[in-house]
């Protein structure tokens, strides 16, 4: 099996047309990108947990801006977005290479946002077998 690096660079490769195959269709989503990372982390001996990244509250109402990943120049947004981090580091293949949480975001999206802890190291196992994808 390759390494958390590995699969951060092979699956940063397939991602940069917009998180879509070749033929215009959508690819795996983050969710099961993170569940990917971390199972790998776990085989290295880490301790992972995923984070949801939101855009700020933008209303009253508690509205959240939409993130726009600076990768894809404005073709896409999201609502959120789950990425897989352990030690402070978050590991997505969307920049191709593990940065500390707040470097990543500032790297990977145009606005300010708010980060969340989503799934926590006690419940990451029982996470990942939920919905299992093959590695």
């Amino acid at each position: 099996m390759e390494s958390t690096l590995e699969f951060l660079t092979s699956k940063h490769a397939t991602l940069i047309n917009d998180y879509k195959t070749p033929d215009g269709r959508f690819n795996e989503g983050c969710g099961t990108i993170a569940k990917r990372v971390a199972r790998r982390l776990l085989i290295e001996g880490k301790t992972p947990y995923i984070i949801e990244i939101q855009g700020r509250i933008k209303d009253i109402g508690g509205n959240r801006e939409r993130l726009t990943p600076i990768p894809y120049s404005g073709r896409i947004s999201w609502g959120c977005h789950l990425v897989c981090c352990a030690d402070g580091v978050a590991y997505n293949p969307m920049l191709g290479e593990p940065l500390p949480i707040e470097q990543y975001c500032q790297r990977a999206f145009e606005e300010d946002v708010d980060i969340f802890n989503c799934v926590s190291e006690s419940r990451i196992e029982e996470y990942i077998e939920l919905g299992s994808h093959p590695l």
